[in-house]
């Protein structure tokens, strides 16, 4: 019950998701609209999800919940925030 590493993403990190069979962890971000994937043999962050899904850009998207796809290949995001 001890802090091993320290890990950082952006701002608002909330929701955590683990998948155990790629080795990845998913943080939401829930003010920066994104996620941040993390290499969880390395302990580092490895790319950020920026979340866009209008055609044209928008703030406040506050991505809310994170699923993976039964085989593991789709990361689902649920999105609470704006509409365009």
């Amino acid at each position: 019950m001890a802090v091993t590493h320290t890990i950082s993403v952006e701002l608002h990190p909330t929701a955590i998701l683990w998948d155990e069979a790629h080795r990845r962890v998913y943080v939401r971000q829930r003010n920066k609209d994104s996620v941040s994937v993390i290499d969880s043999e390395t302990n580092r962050a490895i790319r950020t999800i920026r979340l866009q899904p209008f055609n044209r850009a928008v703030s406040g998207i506050a991505p809310t919940a994170l699923a993976l796809s039964p085989d593991g290949n789709k990361l689902y995001i649920a999105c609470g925030g704006s509409t365009p």
